[in-house]
């Protein structure tokens, strides 16, 4: 266990310093839809609250499709407007802050796909493999950083594939139903690519509690659950 910890802290330490490394010296105005992006998130850490239609159209920015950033589900920018906020983080330029916020979460992600493998092939080795293959890919570092919603997506993924896992592995307990509740509900505000795991997760829940046990199923503590989650 605390092998396990320790490696997974050094895979976010180490990487979340390198893509730091990187969002801050990469181009400053690059990246997928750089300015509508950096706008939504701008737009959470001024009004700390999200768009109102047709109130804030006047504050919006829209791309040449009709859509604004700020109308997308608003967790990455959100997060990102909140934490240019930080003492710490304010002496950097605010559109580094925010992707200082992607590296996080970057990081964040290779932590639940390391803790993913681990628990499911149970072989730390596997584990550091695997999470260390998906951490080299230039696509994953591009995502990482820059500031976009896609990582926002990846790693609301990896936390729901995490949840899963551990489900399948090691049984039901309310403490893993409410992780899963919270991976799905990240997955809802977080993009809406991340919407396309959200079914078939829900499907695999009640199929492996009906399962699990039939008994567990019935129970008041399983309805309980349930309703926290």
């Amino acid at each position: 266990m605390k092998r396990t910890f320790f490696i997974s802290l050094g895979f976010f330490l180490v990487f979340f310093s390198y893509f730091s490394f990187t969002g801050l010296y990469l181009p400053n105005d690059g990246g997928p839809d750089f300015s509508l992006s950096r706008f939504a998130a701008d737009f959470y850490h001024v009004e700390n609250r999200m768009a109102i239609i047709p109130d804030d159209e006047d504050k919006m920015v829209f791309s040449r499709f009709g859509n604004s950033r700020v109308l997308r589900p608003p967790l990455g920018y959100f997060l990102a407007g909140q934490m240019a906020k930080l003492p710490i983080l304010k002496e950097f330029k605010r559109k580094y802050s925010y992707r200082l916020t992607v590296a996080m979460l970057a990081s964040l992600t290779l932590v639940f796909i390391f803790l993913s493998l681990k628990t499911y092939f149970n072989n730390l080795w596997f584990a550091s493999f695997g999470a260390l293959s998906i951490a080299v890919m230039p696509q994953f570092s591009f995502y990482a950083s820059y500031f976009s919603d896609d990582m926002i997506a990846i790693f609301a993924a990896s936390m729901l594939a995490y949840s899963m896992v551990l489900v399948f592995k090691r049984g039901l307990n309310l403490k893993r139903q409410l992780l899963f509740a919270f991976a799905a509900g990240v997955c809802v505000v977080s993009k809406k690519t991340a919407w396309v795991f959200l079914v078939p997760a829900i499907v695999f829940y009640f199929i492996f509690m009906l399962e699990y046990s039939l008994d567990y199923f019935k129970s008041r503590k399983f309805y309980l659950s349930l309703g926290l989650m």
